[in-house]
Order: C-alpha cells, then sequence, then structure tokens
C-alpha cells in the first residue's frame, strides 16, 4: 500500500478550557452563552495561554466571556471534543470542564457586549449545546454527590509550554 505522507499526518490537537457555571435556584441550573461567530449556545471556554493550567484558563474565560466569579472545583468534571473551523480547515479540540459555583457577576466585563448569556435546567442546557460528550458532562452533573461524567481523551491540565 502506498500512502502519501499527508495522508499519514494526525491532527494536531488545541487544548482548551471550559467553566461550567452552576447556582442553585429552582433545582441546578447551568449557565451558557452565545458563541462569537455561530451564536450557538456554548460554555465559556478558550484556549490556554503560555503557562497556564487548564484550571486556571477555565477561570479567567468565565470572568472574560460572561463576566461571572465563583468557587472553581480543582479537577475537570471530563472533558468533550469538538472540530473548529479556522478558514478552508478544521481544528480538532479538546476541552476540559471545570464546575463554577457562581458567587457574582461583574457590571462590566470584556465581551458582555458580543454575547447573551442565559441560565437553563440541566436537561434543556445539556439539549441546547451540540456536542453530544458536553451533553453527558451537563446531565450527569450533580454538585451534591459530585457525579462527574468520565472524560474520553487526555486532558490539558498540564501547563501549555511556549513555542520558540
Amino acid at each position: 500500500m502506498n500512502l502519501s505522507k499527508k495522508s499519514l499526518h494526525r491532527p494536531s490537537i488545541l487544548y482548551q478550557a471550559a467553566a461550567l457555571p452552576w447556582r442553585k435556584g429552582r433545582g441546578i441550573e447551568v449557565m451558557l452563552i452565545t458563541s462569537l461567530g455561530t451564536r450557538r449556545w456554548v460554555l465559556p471556554k478558550g484556549t490556554l495561554e503560555p503557562n497556564e493550567t487548564a484550571r486556571a484558563a477555565a477561570k479567567r474565560e468565565a470572568v472574560e466571556e460572561a463576566g461571572i466569579e465563583g468557587a472553581l472545583d480543582t479537577r475537570p468534571l471530563g472533558a468533550y471534543h469538538y472540530e473548529k473551523q479556522i478558514g478552508s480547515g478544521v481544528q480538532f479540540c479538546s476541552v476540559d470542564v471545570f464546575a463554577l459555583k457562581v458567587t457574582g457577576q461583574l457590571a462590566q466585563w470584556r465581551e458582555q457586549d458580543q454575547r447573551k448569556l442565559q441560565w437553563f435546567a440541566l436537561a434543556d442546557a445539556a439539549a441546547a449545546v451540540n456536542e453530544d460528550d458536553l451533553k453527558q458532562i451537563i446531565l450527569a452533573f450533580d454538585p451534591a454527590h459530585k457525579t462527574h461524567a468520565r472524560a474520553t481523551a487526555p486532558r490539558a491540565t498540564a501547563r501549555v509550554k511556549r513555542r520558540a
């Protein structure tokens, strides 16, 4: 069999981190935000900065994208995966998800005028997102019993190293 080098190339993985913002309302509620490009419902998430842990990135993204603060779990609930359209190509992304018990919201934040945010019941939040792995993480979430979905891929908990 004659395979070209291109056909053997494995796409790189972009590691990201997300916050799963939650509060007790009429049951457990989860905050989702709209994405910038497609306006679909997503968690606050983003790529790890150089020398940043996944946990620190999740906390930073929650503030930048939703203006929320709170107590962030030390361990991820799990990971989900998606393909991100970049120009004419696709980037494979793996996202560690950390529970964030929301304790407050800033009066102003970086992306305040660019996104909508909304609180959802767990089942409604799971129905609103596109990624099957993320649906399972949301549905399995139970802060009282620390029930978490199992991660399905390597986690991005190590610090990202700067490239030379």
